[in-house]
């Protein structure tokens, strides 16, 4: 039996069973820009639940709680001791690891170092972890230093074998826990491993140890580049144990945002720099990954980034592949060669570092959005608004055409992965443009007809997932969190300003079409009711924001007993003959549009009810299983 830390282990009829860490008891500060914030002071809102017990990182929990089988150790070497008995599973873990390494696509640390250096793990299964765990910690406590000379190849000796470290395995398990959660979300295989255990509890077991190595790290680590891949890993894995909106996540983006500014990450390295080329370019693609998570996660919350672009001038990595480095003839001048002046490689094929820079550079437009969202009175206002719309433009029409969505894509043999990463930056792109009309609309206090025009692009962008059905692909969370983040808002927006329209008896614009706008909503809410397995972090926040969605939709109905433009176009009784869960009574699904405006609530309460739910807490009655 392992040594367990009673907040993460307990019994079971298999041998390991990994519980459910405490979920947060409030949801905390969100602003103007958070992702359900089109909704603020409707008066329908589901009744929220609170779970008492407030949340705390993993790593904080496993160092706080570790059972003392043996008084005779000290916290540390006990934790350190169970982290290494739980690599008699390394098997697994390797092949967990190589699947995530041949198939992420936007990792910047996948690429770095060799599946051989996981292999080095191997033999480690049988030793005395005591002793080992001993060694590991002195190694830890020693600078990692990276010889000027040191080829990319030979990286991976600096943390393995007899130079072991925490933070390789942290970022080991990182891999392989991200990999085992992938394959949960897609439903595919069976449900537990070759040694008898729960995927799911297994899951849980990676994410533990993870955490758990970054508790050593900051007892007893300098901060250095591996640490920060390690934390950059261990906080997008805890985006899928806790969910985007868990306390986790933000703490975790706080602990590796702090890491990137200690080691200077967002400066441009001196002319003098002596770090090899390949270390150079590592950094600059944790870096610029890094910066998108942030504004990513930022915008999420409503709360100030942690990384201001203000003070940060690192260039972009450039757009190769990273086996270039491991090359042992790889020349500098090569590069120049297959780059073109912005730093894009001219064979137009898309690989990690494409999709790093192609979102960093959306990025920084984000940033400028929030600051003008999140901050104080600013002055000229709309003016500031249609400058950054300018060149939110030409950012975007800046980026190679093959990196540019097209719905084509799907249809033209471009792999399903490569399609969703393509609408996800596209997305990107009218999120940045819907944040900018939304600060306009405040101005204006009504919603422009730009607004309705690029609510109306995001949301069928979007709504192309609920039909997308690919088995090469692991979509299900991915579509749960991008139904949630551009989906809800856009057919918030939508669905009001169509009720506010109708009652002032004006039009829609031309584009927009008004059975459109339904059918959308309706589909949104009953896709948001499946999008997210109960096992997925996001499943609480996809049931609320369909509850809620649903709750909207339903008023808008009831509030007419014709049904002319329900027997006229016949749409949305059809997409809605399967419910949305309950919350759509039969009577709802043959009303007549035209009463719409019956209703008094305008499209800014709508928005300003949106800012200020706590969507944390705002669920069903099932634990978030983490």
């Amino acid at each position: 039996m392992h040594s367990r830390p009673p907040s993460f282990f307990g019994g079971s009829d298999v041998e390991l069973n990994v519980q459910s860490a405490p979920k947060p008891a409030g949801s905390g500060y969100y602003g103007p820009t958070s992702y359900y914030s089109v909704f603020d002071r409707v008066d329908h809102v589901p009744t929220a639940t609170t779970d008492s017990q407030p949340s705390r990182p993993a790593g904080d929990t496993l160092s706080a709680g570790i059972r003392q089988d043996d008084p005779g150790l000290s916290r540390s070497l006990q934790l350190g001791s169970w982290i290494l008995q739980n690599l008699q599973h390394v098997s697994i873990i390797q092949s967990l690891v190589d699947m995530y390494i041949r198939t992420s696509q936007v990792s910047p640390t996948a690429t770095l170092i060799p599946l051989k250096a996981v292999e080095t793990l191997q033999h480690l299964a049988s030793g005395d972890v005591h002793v080992l765990a001993q060694k590991t910690t002195r190694n830890t406590q020693k600078p990692l230093q990276v010889p000027p000379e040191m080829h990319a190849s030979t990286f991976s000796t600096l943390f393995t074998g007899d130079n072991l470290r925490w933070e390789f395995l942290g970022l080991v398990f990182a891999w392989a826990g991200l990999s085992l959660s992938m394959s949960l979300l897609n439903g595919k295989g069976s449900a537990t491993t070759p040694d008898g255990i729960s995927k799911t509890s297994f899951a849980q077991l990676l994410t533990a140890c993870s955490d758990a190595c970054i508790t050593l790290c900051r007892q007893n680590a300098h901060t250095n580049d591996l640490l920060s891949w390690c934390l950059y890993e261990n906080l997008i894995l805890l985006t899928f144990q806790h969910g985007e909106a868990s306390h986790a996540s933000w703490q975790r983006l706080g602990d590796l945002s702090t890491d990137i500014l200690a080691l200077g990450l967002h400066k441009e390295p001196a002319a003098t720099s002596t770090s090899p080329i390949f270390l150079v370019q590592a950094r600059k693609k944790l870096f610029s990954a890094a910066f998108r998570v942030d504004k990513s996660i930022s915008t999420f919350f409503g709360r100030p980034p942690r990384i201001p672009g203000h003070y940060c001038d690192i260039g972009l990595p450039l757009d190769v592949d990273d086996h270039l480095f491991h090359q042992e003839n790889f020349c500098v001048d090569h590069l120049r060669s297959v780059l073109d002046m912005a730093g894009w490689n001219i064979d137009c094929k898309i690989r990690p570092a494409s999709w790093i820079r192609m979102r960093h550079t959306l990025g920084k437009v984000t940033e400028e959005i929030l600051e003008l969202s999140l901050g104080g009175a600013q002055d000229n206002l709309v003016c500031k608004v249609q400058d950054i719309l300018t060149r939110c433009n030409e950012t975007w029409n800046r980026i190679p055409s093959h990196l540019q969505y097209k719905h084509s894509c799907w249809n033209d043999g471009t792999p399903p992965g490569t399609c969703l990463m393509l609408l996800l930056v596209y997305l990107e792109h009218l999120q940045n443009e819907f944040q900018l009309q939304r600060l306009l609309c405040r101005q204006q206090r009504c919603a422009s007809d730009a607004l309705i025009k690029i609510s109306m692009r995001m949301l069928t962008a979007v709504m192309i997932l609920p039909g997308i059905q690919v088995d090469s692909v692991n979509i299900h969370r991915d579509r749960a969190w991008m139904l949630l983040y551009y989906a809800l808002p856009s057919a918030g927006v939508l669905a009001i300003d169509l009720r506010m329209r109708m009652q002032q008896g004006s039009n829609p614009p031309r584009s927009i079409s008004k059975s459109e706008v339904i059918r959308h909503t309706s589909v949104l809410a009953a896709s948001l009711q499946w999008a997210s397995e109960p096992s997925g972090g996001n499943h609480n926040l996809c049931a609320g924001a369909a509850k809620t969605l649903s709750r909207i939709l339903e008023e808008i109905l009831d509030s007419s007993d014709q049904r002319s433009e329900m027997s006229t176009s016949g749409t949305v009784s059809g997409t809605m003959s399967g419910g949305v869960s309950g919350n759509m009574s039969p009577r709802a699904m043959d009303m007549d549009y035209s009463m719409l405006a019956e209703h008094g609530v305008d499209s800014e309460t709508f928005l300003n009810w949106f800012d200020n739910l706590e969507w944390e807490t705002m669920h069903q009655p099932v634990p978030l299983q983490v």
